[in-house]
Formats: C-alpha cells, sequence, structure tokens
C-alpha cells in the first residue's frame, strides 16, 4: 500500500501520540524502511522529550544534532544508547537518578560535552574516552551519593 508524504506523516504521529513503547519504536522503524525521516515531527524537541531517547535508540541522530542538552533524569533507562556519541553539539547530559550503570564508550564523540551529571545512578567508574573532551574535563566535576567513589578508569 502506498502513502502520500502527507498520509505517512499522520500514521506516525498517530503511532506517536498513542504513547505505548510498541507502537513508538514501529514508527520508527516504518521511517527508517522508507528512509524518510520526516524532521516537522521534531521541532522543538524538549530535552526531556522521550522521543529524544527514541531516536537514539533507532540510531536516527538527524533531529538531534543541534540539541544543546538532553535530560533523562529521573527516567527509567538503564543505558545510553551508543548512537549519542554522534551528538557533537550537545553541551549537557543529565542522567541524574536513572539507572544508568555506566557510559558507553562512544561519548567520545560528543565533542561539545561540557557537563554531565550522574549523580544518584549507580555508576561507579568513568571511562577513558572522557580524557578526549577538553570541554568537559577542563571543568570535570564529579557528584556521587555521599560516601561513594567514583574513579577515572
Amino acid at each position: 500500500m502506498e502513502f502520500s508524504r502527507e498520509e505517512f506523516i499522520e500514521k506516525i504521529e498517530a503511532l506517536f501520540d498513542s504513547r505505548i513503547e510498541a507502537n513508538q519504536d514501529l514508527a520508527f522503524e516504518l521511517m527508517k524502511s522508507q528512509d524518510c525521516i520526516p524532521m516537522e515531527l521534531f521541532e522543538q524537541l524538549h530535552p526531556k522529550d522521550w522521543r529524544v531517547r527514541a531516536c537514539l535508540k533507532h540510531g536516527i541522530v538527524e533531529p538531534l544534532k543541534d540539541l544543546p542538552q538532553i535530560n533523562w533524569s529521573i527516567l527509567k533507562i538503564e543505558q545510553i544508547p551508543k548512537a549519542i556519541g554522534q551528538l557533537t553539539k550537545l553541551k549537557e547530559l543529565d542522567i541524574y537518578n536513572t539507572k544508568i550503570k555506566e557510559l558507553p564508550p562512544e561519548i567520545e564523540g560528543m565533542t561539545g560535552l561540557e557537563g554531565i551529571n550522574i549523580s544518584t545512578t549507580p555508576i561507579s567508574f568513568l571511562p577513558n574516552e572522557l580524557c578526549n573532551l577538553p570541554k568537559l574535563i577542563g571543568s570535570l566535576t564529579v557528584f556521587a551519593k555521599k560516601g561513594k567513589k567514583v574513579k577515572l578508569v
């Protein structure tokens, strides 16, 4: 069945609006299969928007390329998608109070990163790749739970 661009966007929006993760995943798979990412669906993204995480989960970074901040604090996510390394203009990453246990080595690609909040996460070490991020290392402050040690490996 063929759809016009407008019909395709309507179908994708309906899947997004359902607020059911399986439908949202299906929307991203459809966009990838059609090689069509309707950018109008991603206008005015908020740093806490679920679409940010969903885009990264599905390796779709184009709508996020100019996003200055991601705030996943208090979300029940356990892993940072590897595609996050492609966000070179991202300045702030807030994963406060998530279940994330480690930062992926792909974080090295985030050359614009100036700050990262890992407080109250189970992260117990910071990857060596952070040393390759001069904007971050120059001002690195680590906030962790009282009595918890976080070390650079």
